[in-house]
């Protein structure tokens, strides 16, 4: 007699964790990899290809420890790559692109592009502290409480 109404609240929270991660990119080793591949592979300054590599890694895209938390450069992916996508290159591909071309700053006509950005040894949304450092309004924690 019970059981119903526990299917429901298990269908309810699923549906509900459904809805959290729909805005916002997931983090897959496929995306990491095409960026390795196209940004840093043939980067001429060796250290800023250890600091991406090494201390970077997840918050070139992601913002703290959460990966649900996007920063900037990560944000810019939200709608261009979904889980469906970690096996299509060219998709892949396409999107670090189309993202690459947009400025920093959108508001700034002067503002580099994500890609100048890492073609001049730094990382698209910011410094390595403030990449790492959580959010101060983690959307997704207010959401579940």
């Amino acid at each position: 007699m019970f059981a119903l109404p526990t299917q429901r609240l298990v269908i309810l929270a699923s549906a509900f964790g459904l809805f959290l991660a729909a805005d916002s990119v997931l983090a897959y080793k496929q995306f990491q990899d095409a960026f390795v591949e196209m940004y840093l592979d043939e980067h001429p300054d060796a250290d800023f290809v250890k600091m991406c590599r090494k201390k970077a890694k997840c918050n070139i895209c992601h913002q703290g420890k959460k990966k649900h938390n996007n920063n900037p450069y990560g944000e810019a992916f939200v709608g261009k790559l979904t889980k469906k996508d970690r096996k299509d290159e060219e998709k892949i591909v396409q999107a670090l692109l189309d993202v690459g071309g947009l400025k920093a700053n959108p508001d700034d006509e002067n503002s580099p592009t994500y890609a100048e950005l890492i073609a001049s040894s730094k990382l698209p949304a910011g410094d390595l502290d403030s990449v790492k450092q959580e959010p101060e309004n983690d959307e997704h924690d207010a959401k579940g409480k």
